[in-house]
This record gives C-alpha cells, structure tokens and sequence, in this order.
C-alpha cells in the first residue's frame, strides 16, 4: 500500500493544550506526542479511511482522534478530550479512565485499536507485492520470504498504519543439537528496550544492540525451548534481526519492572542517552533509508504507585507541554526533561 503522500511533511503550528479531566495526563501527552509524528497527524487528518468507518449506529476511535487532531492542528483550540475518552472507556471497558495509567500499555491498546478499525478486506484491494520472480541472491529470497510473511501476519489488520507505524522482525534460533535454524517472524508497533541491565548514560543505540543480540536458550535449566525438528531441548543460540523499520518508530524505555529481591514492582530511574537523531541501519536488514529524528516524548515521573506524565514536542523549538501549560524550552532544559523520557517517537528522515 502506498503510504508516499503521509510522509516528509514537516509541518509545524502553533501547539495547543488538552484539560486534565482527573488523572488523564497519561492521554493528554499520548495525544500530543502522537499529533507531532509528522507521517501519523497527516494520515489521521486526511479522513482517506472514513468510507470504511461509515455505521452511524457506532463509536470509533479514530473518528474521535481525527476529530481532536483538527480541532488542535487546523483550527488552533485547547479542548476537553471527554469525547475520546468516553470511547476508550467503551472500547476497553476494563479501563478505569481517570485512574493513572501506564501510556505504554495505552499506546498499544489505542494503535491495535486503530488499525482493526479501519482494517482492509485484502480482497477488495490490489495487493503489488513486488516480488523477484527470479531472486539472485539470498537477500531478495528472504525479501520474497518477508513480503509473503508480513501480509499473513496482517491479514486480519491490515491498514495504512501497518505501514506507517509497525516495525517486522525475524527471530532466529539455531537449535543445539539439529543445527536446524528457525525462523519467526514477527510484527509490532513499538520496540520494548529492558533497563534493567544498564548503568545512567548509556548510549539509546547500545540498548538496541542489547536488545537484538545473541542470547542462550535452555541455559539455566530451565529447558523451555523444545526444536520441533528433533525434539530435543538444548541449549540452542537466538538473535533477533530487524527487516524493516516504520516511518514513525516508537520505542520504549520499560522504566516499571519487577525487583526478585524485593519481591515488587518498581520504577528504573536509570538516565539514558538519547539522541535526536539515530541511524538504526546496522540493525536492519533490508537496505532502506533508517536515519531517524526525534520528534517527541512522553515524559513520566513519579514512582511506580503514581507520579505524572508529561510531553517534550518537536516544533521546530523544542516545547514541553504539560496538559494546557505550553513553554518553548532551551537546549539545557530540553536535555534535563529527556531524562524522564519513557516513550520515545522518532520519525525517519
């Protein structure tokens, strides 16, 4: 699916506000960082998706994120986001709203949600998988492989933001006794990095070569991984690839985990370094542009039994804007608050 026309619009506007309606920071900055990502504002504002969301009779979401978009992009308003916050009530109704809740978890929720919405029959359209009909090397095979891999996998889900927002990974796992390699391929909207293991400055780009490299299975006695090839359960190496990386790329700073020794949860506080602007290229496959700029973060302090969420948007200044408090900030103090950040946006360019 062609996604062209969403993309390297830079533009920027005046930034408005959004009404805490009790504990609802952890919207208000999802909102904001969301409307900064260049390539998502323009698809959500361009309503190319509303003939397939056409029953009056029922809610979208994404009828209710268009209609704020515009109403803060296009007209310039502070608002009261009651609205969309009524249909996510009604959509996840296990979620308690105006509780304090993880903008991770709701960032995963409100993107899956999107995209089943406005999802495409797969036969009612086109599909120019552009395949190598006669494939010279093993680079176009695994090409052929990936293309074939990434619409079974969103056959059920597939939309522009497929494109736009999901990142496609391939786990290899070369058993220890076979040497059968298997593959798995999967596809997410966001890339989840462990801080667990990490000391303060360390570098954002060490914590995804972390994240993706070679580990050991069934080292510890544990012996989950079964090869179904040969049955047997050894010690066997993993490493994850990436072959593709969206246009807007989300990552995650997993700051709430769990303490063995303490027997609780708990906040890591440990200060990474963040760029604003990243090349992932040795971490992809295939070879396309992966040059990355930050555009936005949502910030959090506090502790794990509750603290505030914040946004640090890109407009061409940096601006921080905490529910309807709007400053442009200097470098120092934009460097000092990107220590808080928890969810990262990053758009390439």
């Amino acid at each position: 699916m062609d996604i062209t026309k969403y993309l390297n619009n830079n533009d920027f506007r005046k930034r408005t506000g959004l009404l805490n309606v009790g504990a609802t920071c952890y919207i208000n900055t999802l909102i904001q960082c969301l409307l900064t990502c260049p390539a998502f504002r323009e698809f959500i504002l361009s309503k190319d998706y509303f003939n397939r969301i056409n029953n009056e009779n029922e809610l979208f979401l994404i009828k209710e994120l268009q209609s704020i978009f515009e109403s803060m992009w296009i007209q310039g308003n502070s608002l009261n986001p009651r609205r969309f916050l009524n249909t996510l009530r009604i959509k996840f109704d296990y979620i308690e709203v105006n509780q304090q809740n993880d903008v991770h978890e709701i960032f995963l929720l409100i993107i899956n949600k999107l995209n089943e919405e406005i999802k495409i029959d797969f036969n009612s359209i086109d599909l120019d998988m552009n395949y190598h009909n006669n494939p010279e090397n093993g680079i176009e095979k695994l090409d052929n492989i990936c293309k074939k891999k990434w619409f079974e996998l969103l056959k059920n889900e597939y939309s522009e933001l497929s494109e736009i927002m999901y990142n496609h990974s391939i786990s290899q796992i070369m058993c220890g006794s076979c040497k059968y390699i298997h593959h798995n391929h999967e596809i997410s909207c966001i890339m989840d990095i462990e801080l667990s293991n990490f000391t303060d400055n360390t570098p954002l780009k060490t914590c995804i070569q972390k994240h993706i490299e070679k580990i050991y299975l069934n080292s510890n006695g544990d012996n989950n991984w079964k090869c179904d090839r040969c049955n047997q359960s050894v010690k066997s190496e993993k490493v994850i690839k990436y072959w593709n990386l969206p246009p807007i790329l989300a990552i995650c700073l997993k700051r709430f985990g769990y303490d063995k020794e303490k027997d609780m949860l708990k906040k890591i506080n440990t200060l990474i370094d963040i760029p604003t602007e990243i090349d992932l290229s040795d971490f992809v496959i295939s070879k396309k542009n992966n040059n990355y700029k930050l555009y936005a973060v949502s910030c959090h302090i506090g502790n794990i039994r509750g603290g505030h969420y914040y946004s640090l948007v890109n407009s061409k200044n940096w601006g921080l804007i905490d529910d309807t408090s709007i400053q442009f900030i200097d470098k120092p103090t934009f460097e000092t608050h990107l220590n808080n950040g928890y969810l990262l946006f990053y758009s390439k360019v």
